[in-house]
């Protein structure tokens, strides 16, 4: 099984945070801003979580 790379996640979800933030400081839509902002972070902290979890119990994905 070939290994996908995770950097493209990883940008696309920093995209999110900062399209969220400029929502945030630039528009008056901040809740939708936030939402944005909330779900990029969750995003990226549930991936490395996981990452760690399975590294942890010995499978290297």
């Amino acid at each position: 099984m070939t290994e996908t790379p995770i950097w493209p996640f990883y940008a696309t979800c920093a995209l999110i945070v900062l399209a969220g933030v400029f929502m945030i400081t630039s528009t008056d839509s901040q809740p939708a801003g936030w939402v944005f902002v909330a779900f990029g972070v969750v995003s990226i902290v549930g991936s490395l979580v996981r990452t760690a979890v399975d590294r942890f119990r010995g499978r290297d994905h």
